[in-house]
């Protein structure tokens, strides 16, 4: 069905909070996996430790527009700039 591939939006109806399922849930795969490929583009400069910890962030507190999570996804721009100030 269309449901799938574009989602059905956010509902209150058995709400999730993982970032995974509330936005397949909202904008199907297509929604999502646009998102998803932008959360990676963001922290692929982070050191792979923080990117893992990162998504599993994201898995238990998924909305990225709380503070947490904007923090959280804006901290690889502070790791790319101490990296250049070291060089």
């Amino acid at each position: 069905s269309d449901s799938l591939l574009y989602g059905i939006g956010f509902s209150w109806i058995t709400p999730t909070l993982d970032f995974y399922s509330l936005y397949f849930k909202a904008f199907g795969l297509i929604g999502f996996s646009s998102l998803l490929l932008y959360v990676l583009a963001l922290i692929r400069q982070a050191p792979l430790n923080y990117g893992v910890a990162v998504i599993l962030a994201l898995s238990v507190n998924g909305h990225p527009s709380t503070v947490v999570n904007i923090l959280l996804l804006s901290m690889p721009l502070v790791f790319l700039t101490m990296d250049r100030g070291q060089k």
